[in-house]
């Protein structure tokens, strides 16, 4: 996938349960690839947690649709290779974007 044309996000599509009638692809190397990027969406990419999420329901019997949407994903990663996450202090670099969260703004009891 290292020659694939990158994609701007990283889940594009609704997915459904696969039919009777529609082709399967083999579980094992879906779940291999889900596996592979599981690790490192804990670890380091957390923008691919919901794609991940979505397409390891699919993990007991994958279809071709679920295949291309695991592959776009993987594909977003090609175009986003460059970019990175740093946490902590010493980002001295003016041209780094930086995002701070409070994951739990819902439960501050102040009126903002």
């Amino acid at each position: 996938m290292d020659e694939s044309r990158p994609v701007a996000t990283p889940m594009a599509m609704k997915l459904h349960k696969r039919k009777p009638e529609e082709e399967a692809c083999d579980p094992s190397i879906y779940q291999s690839m889900i596996g592979s990027l599981t690790y490192a969406m804990t670890a380091t990419l957390p923008d691919i947690a919901y794609a991940i999420g979505v397409l390891s329901q699919y993990n007991h019997d994958p279809s071709n649709e679920h295949m291309v949407a695991l592959k776009r994903v993987f594909r977003y990663l090609n175009g986003t290779k460059d970019w990175l996450l740093r946490f902590g202090e010493g980002l001295e670099d003016e041209s780094v974007l930086r995002r701070y969260v409070d994951s739990d703004y819902a439960g501050c009891p102040g009126d903002y």
